[in-house]
């Protein structure tokens, strides 16, 4: 059984030409346990400062509150999907959804991290593990770890994300941030072993890759540090939670993060990079061997990427967000993509993919420090500017 893991006016212009803008992943969050225990994946944030140029990149040097991220998840049990609003220099929120797309402030804490990559069983015990990026007597490398009892993968249903959420008992928020995950100290990470290598990772997907049932890993490897440009490389689960090197090294365009998805319907898992320039499609022939598929989406940082059938073909279709814009790019079937709307922020607001106005279509909620707007999906691949006001 193959297996994966999961104000002012804001600018609209369908047929600019270019794709999802410059962006980067920023640095990390303070936090605090509260009640509500969430975790969100995150891009590799504040890991010791090594990538703190990159938190400059998109935001500038300044203490200035911002948001970092948004997710989208039903926090109260009524079938909404509600916003979890992370920040920079500024107190955590989370925004409830009257089931229309019009949200309210419901609670504000703050909390600390600790920056993970992913989430998933990757020993079949039937708890879930952590994998992050951790300093020891040789440097920062990634490793394994045992996760507290409980998490449990959250999110709108038929939206894969390259930030996606979980959620442990409902009592604590834990976590936050880009494409890794952040946990606090909640409960211990038991059975801490290096794995996937010697060099820092910026972001992991977990999948089955090679048709065994076993969660395997595809590693971006990044933009930043002392190597700029590291090509991506996929590892294969040992089946004892710990990994072998495939040998694969792909590309070099610094990339950032990475989605995982069965993009041309042969049933395999095929890989969405999201790159400091031009994102990349690479296919899988089912033993895990990826090659890639030629196409070049967008000519921006792309530090977001969302997954989901936009249009009602039952094709996976993209949304790449950057700092300033995204932009839908839609799948004929085969895993080609072709460009669509593009939808444009403000360079200080964030956005999320789901159905929060419960029309049963993807929607865009892009929200910022005050106020958020909802583009609802048409179910065509295009979204119309639906409402927008203040959360506060």
């Amino acid at each position: 059984m193959r297996k994966t893991t999961a104000s002012s006016p804001i600018p609209h212009s369908p047929d600019t030409a270019t794709g999802s803008d410059g962006r980067s992943p920023a640095a990390g969050c303070t936090w605090h346990l509260t009640p509500l225990l969430l975790i969100v994946p995150l891009s590799l944030v504040l890991i010791a400062g090594v990538y703190m140029a990159l938190a400059i990149t998109r935001y500038g040097s300044d203490t200035a509150p911002r948001l970092h991220q948004v997710y989208l998840t039903d926090l109260d049990g009524n079938g909404h999907l509600d916003a979890f609003l992370v920040p920079l220099n500024d107190v955590h929120r989370t925004l409830a959804n009257d089931g229309h797309g019009r949200f309210t402030l419901k609670q504000e804490f703050t909390m600390r991290n600790r920056a993970i990559l992913a989430l998933g069983d990757l020993n079949d015990d039937g708890q879930a593990d952590v994998i992050l990026n951790q300093h020891d007597q040789q440097g920062m490398r990634p490793i394994c770890a045992t996760a507290p009892a409980g998490l449990t993968a959250v999110g709108p249903a038929g939206v894969v994300s390259s930030h996606p959420l979980a959620i442990i008992g409902g009592q604590h928020v834990v976590a936050c941030c880009k494409a890794g995950t952040s946990l606090t100290a909640y409960g211990p990470f038991t059975d801490q072993r290096p794995c996937l290598g010697e060099a820092v990772a910026r972001s992991v997907a977990l999948a089955d890759l090679n048709g065994n049932g076993r969660l395997d890993a595809f590693l971006a490897k990044g933009w930043g540090g002392p190597v700029q440009y590291r090509p991506n490389e996929v590892w294969f689960n040992d089946g004892q939670g710990g990994f072998n090197d495939s040998g694969q090294r792909l590309g070099d365009s610094g990339s950032l993060v990475v989605v995982l998805g069965d993009l041309n319907g042969n049933g395999f898992v095929d890989a969405v990079v999201g790159n400091r320039d031009a994102d990349e499609i690479w296919f899988n022939d089912g033993q895990g061997n990826f090659s890639d598929s030629g196409q070049r989406l967008g000519s921006g940082l792309t530090h977001t990427i969302f997954l989901a059938d936009l249009n009602g073909d039952g094709h996976p279709d993209l949304f790449l967000a950057g700092n300033s814009s995204g932009r839908v790019w839609l799948n004929d079937g085969t895993g080609r993509f072709s460009r669509g709307q593009r939808i444009g922020y403000g360079r200080d607001e964030v956005v999320a993919l789901g159905d929060v106005t419960g029309n049963g279509h993807p929607d865009l909620f892009v929200v910022g420090l005050d106020s958020y707007r909802v583009w609802q999906g048409e179910g065509n691949g295009r979204f119309t500017s639906h409402l927008r006001g203040s959360y506060r």
